[in-house]
Formats: structure tokens, sequence, C-alpha cells
């Protein structure tokens, strides 16, 4: 732990193996937690010195092909020594540190003196959203009745019809949705490599999580709605 000084380390464990074969964990992350638990993932955060274990949920289907596995709760705490383990899809937001927003007002200022008008939207649970809305659907679908604002809680009415930028500490593609959901043109901004190491500043400027690049993006969301003429 003291080794990794202030960085965060994000180590994935081996997925199922083809043709029915037995499971077998990749030595790197046995030697790190053993833990012999399919799509496992482990993170290391120098800065809170913790460990946090995702271990994928159990179900019947992985239970009668690969035995009981190991799964999050009090008996994964002791067997591995780690003090946090969370279910997998958990793992988006698990690293709760924010890009240095002191120069967010000054650029705010500029995209709207140029008339740069954008929603930033940031989710930790993409999966809450995302059943939100597909019941949502499912209702108008039912009920052939249409709902304008698909995410109340999140938009006032008046935001539904503007371009979007979606940033996720995790994969882009779990925001994706949202774009389909306003009918909008959007784009997503997250992490789409795992298993590296570095400070959280560089990771996010690596992965285009920093104001500059989510800047861009809501010059390039408007840039392509004033191209298709729905901007005047």
């Amino acid at each position: 732990m003291t080794a990794i000084g202030d960085a965060v380390a994000i180590i994935t464990g081996a997925t199922e193996q083809p043709n029915y074969e037995k499971f077998k964990q990749n030595k790197q992350f046995f030697y790190l937690c053993g833990v012999e638990v399919p799509r496992a993932m482990l993170l290391i955060d120098g800065r809170s010195k913790t460990s946090t274990l995702f271990l994928p949920a159990r179900t019947p289907a992985n239970d009668s092909s690969e035995g009981p596995l190991l799964a999050p709760g009090d008996e994964a705490k002791r067997l591995t020594g780690i003090e946090a383990v969370s279910l997998g899809s958990d793992f988006d937001g698990a690293v709760r540190t924010p890009f240095d927003t002191s120069d967010l007002a000054v650029l705010t200022e500029a995209l709207i003196e140029e008339g740069v008008f954008a929603s930033v939207i940031n989710v930790t649970s993409a999966d809450h959203l995302f059943s939100k809305w597909h019941a949502s659907d499912v209702r108008t679908v039912r009920e052939a009745r249409h709902q304008p604002n698909p995410f109340p809680a999140l938009l006032s009415d008046e935001e539904v019809g503007i371009p979007a930028v979606l940033v996720a500490d995790g994969h882009p593609h779990n925001l994706a949705f949202i774009g389909t959901a306003l009918k909008v043109r959007a784009i997503s901004l997250g992490v789409s490599g795992f298993g590296e190491s570095g400070t959280v500043a560089d990771l996010f400027r690596k992965h285009d999580l920093h104001p500059d690049s989510i800047v861009n993006a809501a010059i390039a969301v408007t840039d392509a709605r004033a191209a298709t003429g729905q901007l005047s």
C-alpha cells in the first residue's frame, strides 16, 4: 500500500473459460487477493489507504457451472482480509475524487457568452436510472401515453431538448442511453481501459474526464446540432 502512494489501481480478474473449461484466475489477481471468482475486480486506493473487492452476484446458473462462489458479505471480508467487498454492479463511481473545478466558473461564463448551451450529466448509479427510464418506456407502450421528460428528478422540462455531455467514472457506454432517452445529440466520456495505475488527475486527463475535455465536448454537441439546422 505504501508503494502506490496517492495513486489508484484497478485490477481485473479473469472471465469465464470458453467451452465449459474449469475457471482459472489470472496469477496477478490471485496473488493480490486469493479470489477465484470470474469477473472480480480489486480497487486499491492509495489516498485513503483502502482496498475494495467487487464480486458478481451469485446466480443459480453460475452456481451450477462453477459451484457455490464467493459473494459480497461478511464471509468474503473474513476470508480475504479486505475491508470492503461490494457487488460488481456498484463499481461505477467507486473512485470518488472530483477533478479541479477552480476554472469551471470562468469556462462556463465563456461558453454562455459564445451561445454554447449543453447539459453536463454525471450519474453514479446508471443501472438505477436506466431501470426507471425503461419502466417509464414500458408504461408508454402499454398506455400509449407520451412522457416528455424521461428524467424529471434529474432534469427540468426546459433542459430536456438540450444536447448533453455524459460523464462517468466508469465505462462511457454506461450513460450512453441518456442521449437516446432525451432524443438529443450526446457525447459520452468515461474510462474505456482498466488495469491501469497512476494519479487520479493523470488518469482523468488520459480518459478526458477533466474540464477542458468536457468543455470541448459541449462545443462539439452544440456544433453538431447547428450543422443539422437544429440550432439557430
